[in-house]
């Protein structure tokens, strides 16, 4: 399974992660979430959807 959302860091730009790469997931007070993938590189994201 894939997970695909807009990186907030990266001006909206779409982002599609395999759910296997992903370290590490948390929600924030302002609705976005902060992911961290096993290469130590985080995202702040808005999720469009799991594929």
């Amino acid at each position: 399974m894939k997970i695909k959302f807009k990186d907030l860091y990266m001006d909206g730009e779409v982002v599609i992660l395999d759910v296997s790469d992903i370290r590490m997931m948390t929600g924030d007070q302002d609705e976005t979430i902060l992911i961290e993938n096993v290469d130590g590189v985080f995202y702040r994201a808005i999720v469009i959807e799991f594929v």
